[in-house]
């Protein structure tokens, strides 16, 4: 037997790579040079001063794969088209009909970038905008050079259902040793007329004052609940720290109630952190543990923390409705590197309703294979996730997704 749930759709991806590791723009596009798009400066989030300087136009000039190994769009004033000509925009346009509460993520990283460097997100249509979503002046985070962390941003409510939406990046470096990079554009959308809805699997800050670690199991090192460091999120305290030797946590969790976006967020903060220092986030799905995240040596400014979330389900889908997946964490450090909490959460889809999607009966096909159709009775865009099992022994399953494109 088998039936279909409908929830996120992924619209986009874009990590300007061609696939054999040489730059690809990915459908994006760069305003001209001419006349003058770009302005002075993006010091001030928002539209900002008059246009007054050519944009940088050249793909070939802001994409690099030197690095960080593979392609990555990079605005530098050295290397990016001519001095004068420091900032660019990136733009392309999204078809989201079908799609509601949606939203943009992406992989953003400095070196030694200062308050007038950083990036903007805007959004528009015919009709409406241009939105600023995001502005990010200077630092990813204070302290910390050349990682890639995530970020996430709504999209407004006009998006929704819209079949015409175009998001522009805004990069700008306002001097010769400052960078900005940027890679892994994301863009989601509920569909199926399935609202948006998640589910916690675990919200675990370690008890706060009672440091409660009851919910893990540990293994190698010694480890202290500090109560001391996150001096710009106190809330967040206590972190659990290394005693010089590495130690690992680890947790399992329920996650049959998870359709998908799969996410871990943990909060992770330090002093004056150690070259050998490390953190690690594996999950195993059912064949062992695989690493998902890690940061080797200085974590960023003394003292503060920063929440850092990761979407297992576009790593492996087989973390989905995973109803024993586990969660680890190996840190290594001396009082110097610690974990603060961790939030585990997941998408709940919805039964497609039959003006949506309907499933044919099931046929044999022989050799234990068995044919059925899916309909979108809409003709709408969505992604369908196809849930089958053998009634006769249900632990016998499988799912798989399909995405039905406008």
């Amino acid at each position: 037997s088998c039936g279909a749930d409908v929830g996120v759709t992924r619209v986009d991806f874009s990590d300007f790579d061609d696939g054999s590791g040489v730059c690809d723009p990915d459908g994006w596009s760069l305003v001209p040079a001419a006349p003058n798009a770009c302005r002075t400066n993006i010091d001030v989030c928002g539209p900002g001063s008059p246009p007054t300087r050519a944009c940088c136009d050249d793909f070939a000039t802001i994409c690099e794969t030197t690095t960080f190994g593979s392609p990555v769009l990079v605005t530098n004033k050295i290397t990016n088209c001519t001095s004068g000509e420091r900032q660019w925009r990136l733009f392309k346009t999204f078809n989201l009909s079908g799609l509601t509460d949606n939203w943009v993520c992406f992989d953003r990283a400095e070196d030694l970038a200062g308050n007038n460097s950083g990036l903007l997100i805007s959004a528009e249509d015919a009709s409406n905008g241009p939105d600023w979503l995001e502005c990010r002046l200077g630092g990813t985070f204070g302290g910390l050079d050349g990682f890639f962390y995530r970020h996430c941003v709504n999209l407004p409510g006009w998006a929704d259902d819209n079949s015409a939406v175009t998001l522009t990046f805004v990069m700008q470096s306002d001097a010769d040793t400052e960078s900005v990079f940027l890679d892994n554009i994301e863009v989601k959308g509920w569909s199926g007329g399935c609202a948006a809805d998640t589910v916690t699997l675990l919200d675990d800050n370690f008890g706060g004052m009672t440091c409660d670690t009851s919910n893990w199991t540990f293994s190698g090192g010694s480890n202290t609940c500090d109560f001391t460091g996150c001096t710009n999120n106190a809330a967040w305290q206590p972190g659990l720290f290394g005693e010089g030797t590495a130690f690992t946590m680890e947790t399992s969790l329920d996650a049959s109630s998870a359709d998908g976006e799969l996410t871990v967020c943990f909060r992770i903060g330090g002093a004056a952190s150690q070259a050998s220092d490390s953190i690690t986030l594996q999950y195993d799905s059912g064949s062992g543990y695989v690493a998902a995240w890690t940061q080797t040596g200085s974590i960023g400014t003394l003292d503060e923390c920063r929440e850092v979330c990761v979407d297992l389900s576009n790593l492996d889908p087989a973390v989905n409705n995973n109803a024993n997946l586990g969660i680890r964490f190996d840190i290594e450090s001396t009082q110097t590197v610690g974990l603060y909490g961790v939030i585990v959460s997941g998408a709940r889809y919805c039964t497609a309703d039959p003006t949506v999607l309907t499933l044919s009966s099931l046929t044999s096909a022989g050799g234990g294979n068995y044919d059925f159709s899916a309909t979108d009775e809409a003709a709408g865009q969505l992604t369908a996730q196809i849930k089958c099992q053998w009634d006769p022994q249900a632990a016998l399953n499988d799912q798989q997704s399909i995405w039905f494109q406008p």
